[in-house]
């Protein structure tokens, strides 16, 4: 069991609930009995899930060398889509034995682009 599953579960525990069921967005508690704590417990794993985005955010920011993922998360779009841009050769990257990384100042040369383009776009 993961440490925030381990907190969610404990929080859900001391609010009176038997577990932490998953109900879709993010594992977040509910109970039919016992609601006295509810909204508590709801806000506690709320404030966890952005303690974990931004602790994924910190580490991201700490690399020279990013996989697809984290430059999905950093650029707010879909993996499929930075896997596209990066075959169409539009985000520059390497390839390491199996894994595939993206230099931080590539990621940082394609945004540039992107609003220069948007630039010209608009005059």
């Amino acid at each position: 069991m993961s440490w925030t599953r381990k907190i969610r579960s404990m929080l859900w525990n001391r609010a009176g609930g038997s577990s932490v069921r998953n109900c879709g967005a993010g594992n977040v508690p509910r109970t039919d009995e016992n609601d006295e704590h509810k909204g508590e417990v709801i806000q506690l794993a709320t404030d966890l899930e952005r303690l974990e985005d931004t602790a994924r955010e910190e580490r991201a920011e700490l690399k020279l060398l990013l996989t697809i993922s984290e430059v999905a998360f950093r650029l707010g779009l879909g993996r499929s889509f930075i896997y596209e841009l990066v075959m169409k050769g539009e985000i520059k990257s390497l390839k390491i034995g199996r894994a595939r990384r993206i230099p931080v100042a590539a990621l940082d040369e394609f945004v540039a682009r992107c609003i220069r383009s948007d630039e010209d776009h608009a005059n």
